[in-house]
């Protein structure tokens, strides 16, 4: 049985926990290390103090910790972390194929999305894969992510393009999102791929276009999105456009697989929402035991519907050992630093957002809340 015992902590400041010999006297033997790229360097050279001290370190990089640009959380355990996967960083890993017009070259790759690093984190049934951020202005590099470990057999004090471990903790969960409800249950009755033709034998396109909450916001800057048999969570990338049989389909994120007979909800995501002026929440309990079976998605518009914008949230008890992964903001402007101050909790997000227990999050807003029982 895992023990449960653990302890987090976010700090917006340029350094963490100085002496590690408060944690080893209270017997923590582990300690996972988020920064934002501002502070990684420090974080850096502070955890080779632990690792001195024979603490088990996991070291990444984030976007945000608290939402904010400028820190680090904590996460120390009282029992060792599984390494289960890892995967070394390699320089090629960042370059592309190209054609000079005749042969097929390579060459280095200069765009900043391309690169792509991620931490999975076990919890006893639930899974989390976080996506890191580029440190390529702080590090020289574009990945940063690594464990050090004595008693380590694996590729300790290397860089790692992908590492997944398993956490000697037992935990329940929350899923909160900002997205507003257009539409109650509908059915898919005709769809290709991630293309939907047509929803209650009605031409797919019409349930976004002659729905007036969605249409009446008159902003680009909207997002819809669809919830898939009360699962599955998509993005409305395209629809309602050209002529023909394309002007009544709408195209999900490439990563849906939709089949006829599903059940489709919509919802959107505002600019309002996305600033955090104005939002409804959806938030929903997640047992770790059905830990394929509790998550939420959601979606955009229908015609002649009526919308739902309230906030529906399931009581929950925070405590020092709440762990928050959030779908971060993207960055407007450089140079965001915070006073110094420390919080309860390990909190951070990514401008990627996560998935969790095999589900993209992926809007601004979208949170996972766990915490022991």
């Amino acid at each position: 049985m895992y023990k449960r015992f653990f302890t987090t902590k976010s700090i917006f400041k340029s350094s963490i926990t100085q002496n590690p010999q408060l944690q080893i006297q209270y017997g923590y033997k582990s300690v996972i290390l988020l920064s934002t790229p501002s502070v990684l360097p420090s974080v850096i050279k502070q955890s080779i103090n632990f690792y001195d001290e024979n603490i088990q370190v996991i070291v990444g990089s984030v976007d945000t910790v608290k939402s904010a640009r400028h820190g680090v959380s904590e996460l120390w355990c009282k029992d060792r972390v599984e390494i289960l996967n890892e995967v070394e960083y390699k320089e090629n890993d960042d370059t592309v194929r190209e054609r000079d017009g005749i042969n097929i070259v390579t060459v280095a790759n200069k765009n900043w999305e391309m690169t792509t690093s991620n931490l999975k984190l076990n919890f006893d049934g639930l899974k989390l894969e976080l996506p890191l951020s580029n440190t390529i202005f702080t590090m020289n590099q574009p990945v940063t992510l690594f464990y050090l470990d004595k008693l380590a057999k694996g590729k300790s004090d290397t860089i790692l393009k992908e590492l997944e471990i398993n956490l000697p903790l037992t935990l329940t969960g929350r899923l909160s999102d900002k997205w507003t409800k257009l539409t109650e249950d509908l059915s898919i009755t005709e769809s290709v791929g991630n293309l939907i033709k047509k929803i209650d034998g009605k031409p797919a396109s019409k349930f976004l276009q002659e729905n007036d909450e969605l249409m009446s916001i008159g902003s680009k800057e909207t997002e819809v999105y669809v919830k898939i048999n009360g699962r599955y969570r998509y993005q409305v990338i395209a629809g309602g456009g050209g002529w023909g049989a394309k002007a009544d389909t709408i195209v999900l994120s490439p990563s849906a697989k939709i089949q006829k007979g599903d059940r489709i909800q919509f919802y959107m995501l505002t600019p309002e929402a996305k600033s955090g002026t104005k939002f409804a929440s959806s938030v929903k309990q997640l047992d770790h035991s059905h830990s394929h079976s509790h998550t939420h998605s959601h979606t955009h518009s229908h015609s002649h519907s009526h919308s739902h914008s309230h906030s529906t949230e399931t009581q929950y008890p925070h405590s020092s050992t709440d762990i928050e992964i959030e779908c971060s903001h993207m960055e407007q402007q450089f140079g965001d630093h915070v006073k110094p101050q420390e919080f309860d909790g390990f909190s951070v997000g990514s401008e990627a957002g996560f998935k969790f227990n095999d589900i993209e999050h992926r809007s601004v807003g979208e949170k996972l809340i766990m915490n022991s029982f």
